[in-house]
């Protein structure tokens, strides 16, 4: 058996030709039953599988494109600036993070860790350590 493409309407229409009507029973055969008689053996025809839709395979170039631009020297220059001005002021609270980790545990005042950046380069995250050492 192949598999078709799904085609909207017209599969779903095809899907819905393919269910079993529910099956009505006689009058008799819902009646009570009586001391001493058997049930009424009413035949339930197979339920149908449906077939399995398939997606279309879709072969071309994709649909959206990204272009790599170089940053403008301005906005690398604005990004520079403002990350120096935010260090030096956040750098009192810093240090003073740095002395609370080294009072309150043992171990190195920053975690290291390698992850993985633009591009798959490699580079080293620091961050001042929130868990004891080795954790």
């Amino acid at each position: 058996m192949t598999a078709r493409p799904i085609d909207g309407p017209t599969a779903l229409a095809r899907l819905a030709a393919t269910q079993v009507a529910p099956t009505v029973l006689p009058p008799d055969a819902v009646s009570p039953l009586a001391p001493g008689s058997a049930p009424a053996q009413v035949p339930v025809p197979p339920t149908p599988v449906p077939p399995t839709p398939v997606a279309p395979v879709v072969v071309g170039p994709p649909a959206v494109a990204v272009a790599r631009h170089p940053v403008p020297l301005t906005k690398r220059a604005i990004d520079v600036v403002v990350a120096a001005v935010a260090l030096g002021v956040l750098s009192p609270l810093l240090v003073l993070l740095a002395v609370l980790v080294r009072c309150t545990s043992r171990g190195p005042i920053l975690f290291r860790q390698v992850r993985i950046g633009h591009g798959g380069a490699p580079f080293v995250m620091l961050k001042f350590r929130s868990m004891r050492d080795g954790a």
